[in-house]
């Protein structure tokens, strides 16, 4: 009976030693997973402010996007009004008939002058109009043929052999805003994947941490069924000696 109890004592005492060995690994165990945990938390927030950050300049650069397709409008619209509204050269009015005609012009021209002294004639005002026209075409005409002028992203065909002017500045605009929205959209997805790769990484700690507690209960329920059967054995033991 002695023999047995020493058995059970030492079957008791390796139990306790493997408790312990159980319940230092779990405790380290835990120790590691809580600081990843604690890490893989503080990833999730930035992660998170990266993409709100990146959402805000997001939407400003679909709102410079959107200017800028309101002022294409605008400028087409300008250039389309512009268009409609200069009038077309007059030409010269032509002079018919023969000599009775050309012979009362000047007889017409000194009545005016005779009964409006100081007024500048009819043609001469007339003839003055036709070259402010004229003018206004020549420097429009001019604008467009350099590039100056060109309310369009797609710049008229008279603008193409040259500088493109706002044009051109417009256009890298557009296309720089929309590189950066696929640079940031890209960014943005690039931290959705690793936002998911760290709660998939805090998931596997919790599964983990779960397993290390199931790990120490069993060591305990063992620890414990060890001293049932030592305190039965020791029971038995005195009852025998009795």
């Amino acid at each position: 009976m002695k023999a047995k109890v020493a058995e059970l004592e030492r079957e008791l005492a390796e139990a306790r030693r493997a408790r312990d060995v159980h319940e230092r690994d779990a405790g380290e165990t835990i120790t590691i997973l809580e600081r990843d945990l604690a890490t893989f938390q503080a990833r999730i927030c930035q992660l998170s402010d990266d993409k709100e950050k990146l959402s805000s300049e997001a939407e400003t650069l679909r709102a410079s996007l959107i200017d800028a397709s309101e002022a294409k409008i605008k400028y087409k619209d300008a250039f389309e009004s512009m268009v409609a509204a200069s009038p077309e050269p007059a030409l010269a009015p032509k002079q018919s008939g023969g000599k009775g005609s050309v012979s009362r012009k000047p007889a017409a021209g000194a009545a005016a002058s005779a009964v409006a002294p100081g007024r500048p004639p009819k043609q001469l005002l007339l003839l003055l109009a036709l070259g402010c026209v004229a003018t206004v075409l020549l420097l429009t005409w001019a604008l467009h043929s350099t590039g100056r002028l060109c309310p369009t992203l797609e710049c008229p065909p008279c603008a193409q052999s040259a500088r493109k002017g706002d044009c051109a500045t417009v256009e890298a605009l557009v296309s720089q805003c929309r590189g950066r929205e696929a640079a940031l959209g890209k960014k943005l997805a690039d931290a959705e994947g690793a936002r998911s790769a760290c709660i998939a990484s805090r998931d596997a700690c919790e599964a983990a941490r779960s397993a290390s507690e199931a790990i120490d209960l069993e060591a305990r329920r063992e620890t414990t069924s060890c001293k049932v059967q030592m305190n039965e054995a020791e029971e038995r033991a005195e009852r025998q000696e009795r």
